[in-house]
């Protein structure tokens, strides 16, 4: 009884002590039951939020900076392929690209948990979008034909500075994924702290309940997590194999969210190194640019094959031994196109005196002159901009320059072209005095200035001229012109103007004469200089040259036309009196053309004499077409070359009726289609006699244009109004009144009445109507005769 109570006595604590410890086993059955349930949701939270921030689509973004990169390159490929196949492809591709950019950066933007992400993307549409306004920009100067250096240098400053902003909007980007990789291990780290709670639990479930329940708990769940523990140390070494674990439970779709980030960032990270080979190509190979990057204290970092070639330095002889500071610092002084930019040894210094105002605010552009390895100049277009890290703080300095050279070249060759071109137009090729356009361009422009008043005209003809070019040749006629040229120029004062006029003429436009005195002593002084010296030829032969010349003032309301009319009859009254002289328009007399050229006139004459017998007209038929022809064009008050043309021309008008068959000359009858096809083309023929004959040429005019009618109908050129030089008017309708008044083969001739009359009702078809006038006022003189029907001379008052 006593053992009993004694063995109660030992069992009763012993039972309240195991009970306790069945209590205490029980509760921490349940606590370790709990921590279990506990780090299996916590294990199912993090998987959870893993998976969210590991399904952001990365290949999006790897794609979208791709095609960025792919526009940038097709872009340069634009401005220097001028295939139009390919230029139409490369901007077709182009769009495809920002269409593909646009897609999959809205993927990018829904998927974007922090806001670092969507405030980087933010920024990097709004860069796209002014890549794209400067694309825009240089693509519309490429296709309005800019100049290509133009071209890239608007590319350069507007595009690729936008473009670096890009791949700096990109690694932003990729920097969220860094905070996602961040998430990542915040999850890990999560899931191995609730891994260890569950370890500790299970392994105290284990004491308690059984090492079968310890070993299926640490097969299928801390094994798996371990796994992906390991896959994590993996991940953060830059190893993207996929995870090793099984299952559809929690565990193996956390592995599979891993796998999936795996996957993404092993194709954004071939996309990017992609890039990164792509950028290093542009910047290595570029042979047009040179660029030239440093870090702050100078230490130079890019050396591309353009500076190279440019700056004469080897790529391993600049980098890290060259000191890029004086480069740079060069831009952004005020005097920088002064200033000599060039590369020195390394000098040791504060790592702040490297940074050059350029850097200091941004960026700057300039014209310098940098110094080669061999010491030579060179003119180059230096841009240079601040490089900075990801925090913002500046890094360093990037210089792209351009060589001038070849564009300062292109500058001076236009320049010289447009010189060449200017003077071609204003110059006489022979003699490199000013043409004929130009004269008078500049004599129109002083009379319009008002300056009239003191303005002198001088016309100059070299003698005999012609027998220089029939006894030596052109050649030596051209040596003769530009010493006459040369003399002529050696007179003129700073206001004077000296042009060659035309053949063997010269003018001189002669400022603030003022008295009839000066404009002869002015051009005394120009014929002296010519007449000074003999002209030595090639073959060493001497000739004498000398001038003649004629002057007139302008008055007030002087025209271009009457100056240079009343200079010619005054030039010619100088020949008259024996040449190598010179005469005022004052002391002309006013009619020259009766004072014509002894030989010319006789050689004229004799002509129209053979002309009319076998046309078969009457002996003084050219004579009186010639005179009327003289009379009438001193009733229309025109200059003396144009009434001496008007004679000439009245007795050579039918000069090429000598080469017309007889048997059409001769023909009683109205001609026929083919007759009349020979007979029209007498006009050209005279021509071209008259063009072979010395001292003709003032009739050719007459000569070709007689037969044309004012309203255009005639022949051989058709020409209409006063298209019809004057002296061919003029000979046509006196031509027509002495064909009407004479008797011929095929008619007989009627009276000065009804052939005014004929003429009036011709007048503003056949013939021009102030001519007509003019003729009856002439023939209204009854001192005027004229050959009538019968061949006699009658007067003004027969019927």
């Amino acid at each position: 009884m006593r053992f009993g109570k004694r063995l109660r006595a030992l069992v009763a604590p012993l039972s309240v002590r195991l009970g306790g410890v069945a209590a205490l086993l029980v509760g921490l059955m349940i606590a370790v039951g709990l921590v279990g349930v506990a780090s299996i949701a916590g294990v199912e939270s993090a998987s959870r939020e893993m998976s969210r921030n590991v399904a952001v689509p990365l290949e999006d973004l790897g794609l979208a900076s791709a095609a960025v990169s792919e526009n940038r390159t097709l872009l340069t490929r634009v401005l220097l392929v001028t295939d139009p196949t390919d230029d139409a492809a490369s901007r077709a591709r182009m769009r495809s690209n920002d269409q593909l950019i646009e897609i999959r950066l809205r993927r990018v933007e829904a998927t974007l948990l922090t806001a670092s992400g969507r405030t980087a993307l933010a920024q990097l549409r709004r860069d796209l979008d002014r890549y794209d306004t400067a694309r825009a920009d240089v693509l519309a100067l490429s296709d309005a034909g800019v100049d290509p250096l133009r071209v890239f240098a608007f590319n350069r400053q507007r595009a690729l500075p936008v473009f670096d902003r890009i791949v700096v909007g990109f690694r932003t980007l990729f920097d969220s994924k860094v905070a996602l990789a961040d998430s990542r291990q915040r999850a890990i780290t999560s899931i191995q702290d609730h891994g260890q709670s569950l370890q500790i639990g299970l392994l105290v479930a284990a004491v308690v309940i059984g090492v079968v329940a310890s070993i299926l708990i640490g097969r299928n769940i801390i094994g798996g997590l371990r796994t992906i523990q390991r896959a994590a140390t993996r991940f953060g070494a830059g190893d993207l194999s996929p995870v090793a674990v099984g299952g559809s439970g929690e565990i193996g779709q956390l592995a599979e969210s891993f796998n999936v980030m795996a996957r993404s960032l092993s194709i954004a990270r071939s996309a990017l190194h992609e890039q990164h080979a792509l950028v290093a190509a542009v910047l290595t190979s570029s042979h047009d640019y040179a660029i030239i990057a440093t870090d702050l204290d100078g230490t130079i970092t890019v050396f591309n094959t353009g500076a190279e070639l440019m700056l004469g330095y080897r790529s391993e002889e600049a980098l890290g031994l060259l000191d890029g500071r004086s480069l740079f610092e060069s831009i952004g002084a005020e005097d920088a196109r002064s200033r000599v930019a060039g590369l020195v040894p390394r000098t040791e210094g504060p790592a702040a005196a490297g940074c050059s105002r350029a850097v200091a605010e941004g960026s700057a552009s300039g014209e310098v002159i940098v110094s080669r390895k061999d010491g030579t100049k060179l003119p180059v277009r230096l841009t240079v901009s601040a490089l900075h890290k990801d925090s913002g703080e500046t890094s360093g300095q990037l210089g792209i320059a351009v060589d001038l050279t070849s564009q300062r070249r292109l500058d001076r060759e236009r320049r010289r072209t447009r010189v060449a071109l200017e003077r071609s137009a204003t110059r006489d090729a022979l003699t490199g005095l000013r043409n004929r356009s130009a004269v008078t361009t500049e004599l129109t422009s002083r009379l319009a200035d008002g300056v009239g008043a003191g303005l002198g005209l001088l016309l100059l003809d070299l003698d005999h001229f012609k027998r220089v070019n029939d006894t030596f040749g052109h050649a030596a006629g051209d040596v003769v012109l530009r010493a006459a040229a040369e003399r002529i120029a050696r007179t003129m004062r700073r206001s004077d103007i000296a042009g060659r006029w035309g053949g063997e003429e010269f003018v001189v436009i002669v400022s603030d004469v003022l008295t009839d005195g000066g404009l002869t002593a002015a051009a005394e002084r120009v014929r002296a200089a010519i007449a000074g010296g003999t002209v030595t030829l090639a073959d060493g032969s001497d000739v004498t040259v000398t001038a003649s010349v004629g002057g007139v003032r302008a008055a007030p309301g002087a025209t271009v036309e009457r100056l240079l009319d009343d200079a010619d009859r005054a030039l010619y009254y100088a020949k008259r009196r024996g040449r190598d002289q010179v005469r005022l328009l004052q002391e002309a007399p006013g009619d020259l053309a009766s004072e014509a050229d002894t030989d010319v006139l006789r050689l004229a004459e004799s002509l129209s004499i053979v002309t009319s017998l076998r046309e078969g007209a009457p002996e003084l038929h050219t004579t009186q077409v010639a005179d009327l022809a003289t009379r009438i064009a001193h009733q229309l008050d025109l200059p003396a070359s144009v009434v001496l043309r008007c004679h000439l021309g009245g007795l050579l008008h039918d000069l090429g009726k000598v080469a017309i068959p007889d048997s059409i000359l001769g023909k009683p009858g109205p001609l026929d289609a083919d007759e009349w096809a020979v007979m029209r083309r007498h006009p050209e023929i005279g021509d071209g006699l008259a063009e072979r004959i010395p001292g003709l040429t003032e009739a050719r005019s007459a000569i070709r244009f007689h037969h044309e009618r004012f309203d255009g109908t005639g022949y051989p050129d058709g020409l209409v109004g006063t298209a019809i030089p004057i002296e061919a008017r003029i000979v046509a309708a006196a031509d027509a009144f002495s064909a009407i008044t004479s008797d011929r083969v095929y008619q007989r001739g009627c009276g000065r009445r009804d052939a005014l009359f004929e003429l009036r009702a011709g007048a503003g078809t056949q013939f021009d109507p102030d001519v007509v006038e003019a003729i009856e006022v002439v023939l209204s003189d009854s001192a005027v005769p004229w050959v009538g029907h019968s061949g006699v001379v009658e007067s003004a008052d027969a019927a």
